[in-house]
């Protein structure tokens, strides 16, 4: 499915994250002192829902935040300053990932196959 900066204005982001809706993300903007003439609304609250990630939702691994709004906020200022519709890119790529791997079955064999394609630089990046 593609989507684009448009439909991250009608998303109800709250089922998921409580308090997330555009007048926070556009308040939480304001406090770290973001441009938005530089920085999409839309394209800043899908950055902060998407950074939740680096929060508990994927265990210890992954966490560098604890489900933090703000620090996901600057997570994706960083991203968006780069490229002003990452997130919009970001969900075409996740999109195209989940059918080409559309179980963690799929993601494991491309895994080993890489391993196995690439076995000798894998040895001598793990001796």
């Amino acid at each position: 499915m593609s989507s684009s900066t448009a439909d991250f204005y009608v998303k109800d982001y709250t089922k998921k994250w409580p308090g997330l809706t555009l007048q926070h993300a556009k308040q939480i903007g304001d406090t770290i002192g973001l441009d938005w003439d530089e920085i999409d609304l839309g394209e800043f609250i899908q950055g902060i829902k998407e950074e939740m990630e680096h929060g508990s939702m994927y265990g210890e691994v992954t966490q560098v935040h604890a489900d933090d709004y703000v620090i996901s906020a600057k997570i994706a200022v960083a991203h968006l300053k780069e490229v002003p519709n990452y997130y919009t890119l970001l969900e075409e790529m996740e999109g195209k990932g989940e059918e080409m791997f559309p179980d963690d079955d799929a993601k494991k064999a491309w895994v080993r196959k890489m391993r196995e394609d690439f076995s000798e630089q894998w040895q001598l990046a793990n001796s």
